[in-house]
């Protein structure tokens, strides 16, 4: 964080760590303290509001995914390839009414089908959902300004469309049409791009969908198969 919040656009600030702790003293994990940056969750608004957003969430993305040092760790959750997911994608799938698996499982299987990214390894940010996202205002604001991007636990690099895939969770179909199109014709989000995404896009809805209904991201993977489906 500290090598790239410089580089991130400077109006959407990102916690880069005030102090850095190594395990020790019984606690087995490196740990950090991180400013503390005000806003609304944008999983607490409904997505007609998060529509709003689409060009920052789009150029923060831009920003964010620059070729990164070959030292950058693996997260075998993220940025990998499709193939290396499909055996617990299919049991996820498998929890699904005929119909909607049916649908899913097909767009899971036309991302597959796609030829696997060949790119640099691109820096990502991992879970760029919309309980990371906060924004200004209160929770009946009508109007969309990110104030931040939260939450790097997931930091790693590798294929974009892991990250673009969260757009299905974040828009509707407007908002998305604002978001692809500020990203196609970017050299780094060849065609395959957007079908590689859509099927992240159903690993992270139905893995959020799952979650216990009070959980803010549930209504998030909810509306994400929505959209999907629609």
């Amino acid at each position: 964080l500290p090598f790239l919040a410089p580089r991130l656009p400077f109006d959407v600030p990102v916690p880069v760590p005030l102090h850095r702790g190594k395990p020790g003293s019984g606690y087995p994990y490196h740990w950090a303290i991180v400013p503390w940056l005000p806003g609304l969750s944008a999983a607490r608004v409904p997505a007609l509001i998060r529509d709003g957003y689409a060009g920052e969430l789009a150029a923060f993305m831009q920003a964010m995914h620059v070729p990164a040092p070959a030292e950058v760790p693996r997260k075998p959750v993220r940025g990998v390839s499709l193939r290396e997911r499909n055996r617990t994608m299919r049991t996820r799938l498998e929890t699904l009414e005929p119909a909607e698996r049916a649908a899913l499982t097909a767009m899971w299987e036309r991302g597959l089908s796609e030829a696997e990214y060949d790119g640099p390894r691109l820096w990502l940010h991992g879970d760029p959902h919309p309980h990371n996202l906060l924004m200004k205002g209160s929770a009946d604001t009508t109007t969309a300004e990110l104030s931040a991007v939260i939450d790097f636990g997931n930091l790693t690099a590798g294929d974009p469309a892991s990250d673009v895939g969260f757009a299905w969770l974040h828009f509707t179909e407007s908002g998305r049409k604002v978001f692809f199109e500020q990203l196609c014709g970017h050299r780094l989000y060849p065609p395959g791009t957007w079908n590689r995404a859509r099927a992240w896009a159903v690993g992270h809805a139905v893995l959020m969908a799952r979650l216990p209904p009070v959980d803010p991201l549930h209504a998030a993977g909810v509306h994400g198969i929505g959209q999907l489906l629609a």
